[in-house]
């Protein structure tokens, strides 16, 4: 359960923390200390303090054969433990007369010890788990030089997690040779088989966004003879039908030209009258009689011109349909002028709904026959229509991104409006539940790490 030499201390504190928690006994605790925590921190021995409902005693002490006798070590590491079992902080204790965390009556005890042991310095690291002491990793040097502060970093990252693993073998009861329940490891794999079979269960599997309706043509309502809106008998957002007068322009101008023309055909036909009479006695009248009543005809023609003429002062709608623009109401009394167009009409027979999808679903859409919307407005129908077709250039939109419209036909529309929005999906069949969960944040994660 050793660990390679790794490329740097995070790997091995890393490494370190995962084989603590997989030791069985203390023992092999014990030779993760002895073995993988010497990559952190280089030292001679190491010796493992507990703190026990029966006092403090010394559960394993482990070096790799420097030459010291090894009951002079034990010797030292029990005449230490006591000492150290109960500290909150690191002690620090050399034969050199350096003592770091310790009055000076135990420190000249301890550094005796030490010369005695051959040794010239002794490290004890505490180890807890949630505030609760269980004792201390005692480090000691002889022929390997004394560490400093910054020596000892990589050991203290790693002592919340040795106090974890340490913790969980007294709770189990473990002594030097006692191993792990196997209840426990049994329930951790049963409930690993169960998330691991909920993730691979089938689920329905749908791709969508928001949808609109829209009309697929909007058919104008063109002003074919200038002039000023007069009146307006439709609303915005009413419904018309064909034929039916939208509003009535007004030209002052051309009224003025039929009056004129109403004038001048009544003197034309009392001239004409006049000149009937004095034909019947003289011969030499026919002619003027002719030639004004050419002037009648002509008259009466443009009178019925100038009358067609202001028959297109009434705009009417085209189509029955839905009166699409929304400044219809505020139109009285402006001018218009020959070409400009009044309002728009949404026929009911030709609308669409616009399903936006994101460009990552486009593959899920490119073959697929229907749709399914739910409108805002009843959110209690869910409507089915058949895709009409999709659109082959992607859309920006600052709030989802890039995508792509589905488009799908809706002649029902009495009781909808264009502009309603709702929401539409396509169903694309079964897909496992981890990767229906997954599939997005997994695709984000991606495009981060990318810098997308």
């Amino acid at each position: 359960m050793t660990t390679a030499a790794p490329p740097d201390p995070t790997t091995v504190s890393l490494a370190v923390a995962r084989n603590a928690h997989a030791a069985d006994t203390l023992h092999e605790l014990q030779r993760i200390l002895v073995q993988d925590c010497r990559l952190l921190a280089p030292f001679d021995h190491c010796a493992l303090v507990l703190r026990s409902g029966q006092g403090v005693r010394l559960s394993a002490i482990g070096h790799q054969g420097s030459g010291h006798d090894d009951g002079r070590l034990t010797a030292v590491a029990e005449h230490i433990a006591p000492v150290v079992a109960d500290r909150d902080r690191i002690l620090v204790v050399s034969t050199e007369g350096t003592t770091a965390g310790l009055a000076e009556t135990d420190a000249r005890t301890l550094r005796t010890e030490l010369d005695r042991a051959g040794l010239r310095c002794l490290v004890a690291l505490p180890i807890a788990h949630r505030h609760q002491r269980l004792g201390a990793m005692v480090l000691l040097y002889g022929e390997t030089p004394p560490p400093s502060a910054k020596d000892l970093e990589p050991l203290a990252r790693v002592l919340p997690i040795l106090g974890a693993a340490l913790r969980a073998h007294l709770d189990t009861g473990s002594t030097t040779t006692a191993t792990r329940p196997p209840g426990r490891r049994r329930r951790a794999l049963i409930w690993i088989a169960a998330i691991a079979a909920l993730l691979a269960l089938p689920v329905p599997f749908r791709v969508g966004g928001p949808v609109e309706l829209t009309s697929r043509r909007e058919h104008n309502v063109w002003v074919e003879l200038g002039g000023t809106v007069a009146g307006v008998r439709a609303s915005s957002g009413e419904w018309v039908d064909r034929g039916q007068t939208i509003a009535r322009l007004d030209d002052r101008d051309l009224e003025f030209e039929i009056d004129g023309k109403q004038r001048q055909l009544e003197q034309l036909e009392a001239e004409l009258e006049i000149l009937r009479n004095l034909a019947a006695d003289d011969a030499a009248k026919v002619a003027d009689f002719r030639l004004a009543e050419l002037h009648a005809e002509r008259a009466i023609a443009e009178l019925e011109h100038l009358r067609s003429l202001r028959s297109r002062l009434d705009l009417v709608a085209p189509v029955r349909g839905l009166v699409a623009d929304t400044g219809l109401d505020g139109v009285l009394g402006r001018r218009f002028a020959a070409g400009e167009i009044l309002c728009r009409i949404a026929p009911t027979d030709d609308m669409e709904f616009a399903l936006r999808v994101p460009e990552r679903d486009l593959e899920f859409v490119v073959d697929a026959e229907r749709m399914h919307v739910v409108m805002s407005a009843d959110p209690a129908d869910t409507i089915d229509a058949p895709i009409r077709r999709v659109d082959p250039i992607a859309t920006v939109d600052p709030e989802h991104g890039n995508g792509f419209v589905v488009r799908a036909p809706h002649a029902d529309a009495e009781h909808l409006r264009p502009g309603m929005t709702g929401t539409g999906y396509v169903s694309v069949g079964w897909r496992p539940l981890g990767y229906v969960l997954f599939r997005k944040p997994v695709a984000r994660a991606y495009q981060l790490l990318l810098g997308l």
